[in-house]
């Protein structure tokens, strides 16, 4: 396929975004809201200070990040002809990872997806278990072959903030029992997920340096020394004796 062939596929993310725009635009105007509404920052919306949810915000940065990161690198061994086994590794952490961000940020699985689905908030927490799990399962070699301890700590700062999550009302019983402020039971919470986040991103910065710094020295030409004699050929041996014999 040629150059000319596939440059309109870089349209498609402009046109898509024109598409989202278009559509956010009609729902708001069919809910009856103010067409700006979804446009505008929430913190102006709602007159709040731009430092308020700072760490919810940088860790849905963060999340976002990473999945740009594994959807590239996926792009690019795929192009070089990896193996499938290490396409699929980092094709799968971009979809899984994109769909956590889009979860986290939109609440899917705290409000849209029980009030315009009907769907229990913890059948929704199960379905993202189910795609972590099933992830690191057909992924284990390879999860293996990279430096995995981050992967390891992220998986369980992780899951310590989902268990406090699923446990709220008790911390927070137990937090008035004891005379202490509730709103550290939040901190709790939000704090194992942010260093999870954290550990998430840097785990699959390294794992995609690793995959592709080696495979780009790999494609370099390497220098191989040259001998002296095709640099310098030997002299003609008609000339050498001619000039023996000028010589002489």
């Amino acid at each position: 396929m040629s150059t000319h062939a596939k440059r309109p596929v870089r349209w498609l993310i402009p046109l898509a975004a024109l598409a989202f725009q278009a559509l956010v635009i009609a729902v708001v105007v069919r809910k009856g809201l103010p067409p700006a509404i979804a446009n505008r920052d929430m913190a102006q919306i709602a007159n709040l200070h731009p430092l308020v949810g700072v760490v919810s915000s940088l860790g849905a940065l963060l999340w976002a990040a990473s999945a740009a990161i594994c959807g590239l690198t996926a792009g690019v061994l795929a192009r070089a002809r990896a193996p499938r086994t290490e396409v699929r590794f980092f094709a799968a952490a971009a979809c899984l990872t994109a769909y956590i961000v889009t979860d986290d940020f939109f609440m899917l699985h705290e409000v849209l997806l029980p009030a315009y689905l009907g769907m229990y908030e913890r059948h929704a927490v199960g379905l993202v278990a189910a795609g972590a799990m099933l992830f690191v399962a057909t992924s284990f070699r390879q999860i293996r072959a990279t430096r995995y301890s981050l992967f390891v700590l992220a998986v369980a700062l992780l899951a310590t903030s989902v268990l406090i999550d699923r446990y709220d009302y008790r911390l927070d019983a137990m937090f008035v029992a004891h005379g202490w402020d509730p709103e550290w039971r939040s901190v709790m919470e939000d704090a194992p997920k942010w260093l999870g986040i954290a550990c998430w991103f840097a785990y699959f910065v390294d794992a995609a340096m690793a995959a592709l710094l080696p495979r780009s020295d790999a494609d370099r030409r390497p220098v191989v020394p040259v001998p002296t004699e095709v640099l310098m050929p030997a002299p003609n041996r008609r000339g050498a004796r001619s000039g023996m014999r000028a010589h002489a």
